[in-house]
């Protein structure tokens, strides 16, 4: 998300590896202001056929993590995405093992009562990118744990006349969030966190 949501962001993601791309180094936002509404057409993203989800690695392996519950727009404008946006119910993520899903959402990680919700809007979205496999640079803040921070990663984007789809693999640093639970003293949790979101949206 291999080398943030946020924003598999190609439809129905097949079974050809994603290509993973790092982030560009985040700018935090002092106090994030609304963007204005992208141009073109407001799109609802299909849930039962997009996701997010991230890897947390650690010294002796890793755990895969998906947020179960959230809404997501696209903006399209004759053939160009415009923008995109997310925003996530943190209190249904889910680890691949249940005693980590309860912890991720108390204090020592996400805090899911003190934060709710995390989310990602898109500023811009431009067409090209310097990574292979992608057709398209986003830019955006991206929201966790209260702290809003612009992103930018690369996105492989494909509109037909019935769908729009789009994906993304990118790595984010923890850190920048505050999320610096260190895990087990011989067990410690890697700060790079791959993320990948896949979304599809019908346009008719």
């Amino acid at each position: 998300m291999r080398s943030f949501f946020l924003l598999s962001l190609l439809a129905a993601c097949g079974s050809t590896p994603t290509p993973v791309a790092p982030v560009e180094a985040p700018v935090e936002v002092a106090a994030p202001v609304a963007a204005p509404t992208p141009a073109g057409t407001e799109l609802a993203v299909d849930n039962t056929r997009s996701g997010i989800s991230w890897t947390a690695h650690k010294l002796l392996g890793e755990n895969a993590i998906a947020l179960r519950d959230y809404t997501g727009k696209v903006w399209v404008d004759g053939d160009q995405v415009t923008g995109v946006a997310f925003v996530g119910k943190m209190a249904s993520l889910e680890a691949d093992q249940p005693k980590l899903t309860t912890h991720l959402l108390n204090a020592d990680f996400f805090n899911v009562e003190v934060y709710p919700e995390s989310s990602f809007t898109s500023t811009s979205v431009a067409a090209g990118s310097k990574v292979d496999g992608f057709n398209a640079t986003v830019t955006g803040d991206l929201t966790v744990m209260g702290i809003t921070k612009t992103i930018t990663f690369p996105a492989a984007i494909e509109l037909t006349a019935d769908q729009v789809a789009a994906r993304a693999a990118f790595d984010v640093d923890r850190r920048d969030f505050k999320l610096v639970y260190p895990g087990m003293p011989d067990n410690l949790i890697k700060d790079i966190v791959p993320m990948e979101v896949h979304f599809v949206a019908l346009r008719k």
